[in-house]
């Protein structure tokens, strides 16, 4: 909404959650994919999403790549240099691509709004984020009200991001 695209790494189910909630409430994602961009663009629902504009998959790597773990900590690079912001919903504290993509962010010069889910049963891992320097973030009843992506109509205004409190406005930072 509001021509705020959901940039998602394409592993797990999370980013699986991300991309079909963002087309499903008729939004726009992009996938920066370590691996088998050729196999996963072929996808059906990838095909449908792509022909009508509503998804771009993109990979630094061959279109027949495997996934590795280096090919992900690598593509992390490139989703958070695309983002204006982050979310980060589940990290393992000192652990896996999700942390330390997370971490490089927050102490990068002049990094990126990082945000981390709050509430209960979240991990450690989300928790020392904030503890380093991560924002709450305010989960989607306070952006949205009682408004749901079942109903997209409900959902037409989005909420300014642009400006962040204690990041400023990203467009300074371009």
């Amino acid at each position: 909404h509001g021509g705020m695209p959901v940039i998602f790494g394409g592993a797990g189910d999370i980013d699986g959650i991300a991309m079909t909630a963002a087309l499903d409430a008729g939004g726009i994602a992009i996938g920066v994919l370590a691996g088998n961009l050729l196999k996963k663009s072929l996808a059906r629902d990838a095909r449908n999403a792509i022909s009508s504009n509503r998804l771009l998959l993109v990979s630094p790597y061959h279109p027949n790549a495997r996934f590795t773990i280096q090919s992900a900590m690598k593509r992390n690079r490139l989703i958070y240099a695309l983002a204006d912001y982050g979310l980060v919903v589940s990290a393992e504290y000192k652990k896996g691509g999700t942390w330390i993509g997370a971490m490089e962010e927050l102490t990068r010069d002049n990094a990126l709004g990082i945000f981390v889910r709050t509430g209960a049963n979240i991990p450690l891992g989300n928790r020392k984020l904030l503890d380093s320097g991560a924002r709450e973030w305010p989960g989607i009843e306070s952006l949205f009200g009682s408004r749901t992506s079942k109903n997209p109509e409900a959902v037409k205004k989005s909420p300014d991001l642009g400006v962040c409190p204690g990041y400023g406005d990203r467009s300074e930072k371009v």
